[in-house]
């Protein structure tokens, strides 16, 4: 039963994008990759590790989203850092999708180099 959960969340997630809502975004995006980690058995199944690599990536880069606004120049994104405990979030979850899909799929991999240039954004926040 707890896929049928995720799809509904991944449907959630969906619509809270199109209606703009990156708070809520953000939350599902956390119950998704809290349900697929299965900590308390142990870390996930092997046959998710790749979903929840992808889940932590867009989790990862949805908390960047949320506190820094793209359309601006560098000099404001600067001033607009999120705090200490976001940005060691981003960069925790960051981490762990880069190296499980430079893993799986090698460095050259499309989603691997979007995990690494989001987990260089969320390393100069701290």
């Amino acid at each position: 039963t707890h896929w049928i959960v995720d799809a509904l969340r991944a449907a959630c997630v969906a619509d809270a994008r199109s209606a703009g809502d990156s708070g809520e975004v953000v939350r599902l995006l956390r119950a998704r990759a809290e349900s697929v980690e299965e900590r308390r058995y142990g870390g996930p199944a092997p046959h998710v590790v790749a979903k929840l690599a992808r889940l932590q990536l867009a989790l990862g880069e949805a908390l960047l989203a949320e506190h820094i606004e793209p359309d601006q120049p560098q000099q404001q994104q600067q001033q607009m850092l999120p705090p200490a405990a976001v940005a060691a979030e981003a960069l925790q979850v960051l981490s762990s999708a880069a190296r499980v899909l430079r893993a799986l799929f090698c460095s050259r991999h499309t989603e691997a180099k979007r995990a690494e240039l989001a987990h260089s954004r969320a390393a100069t926040l701290l």
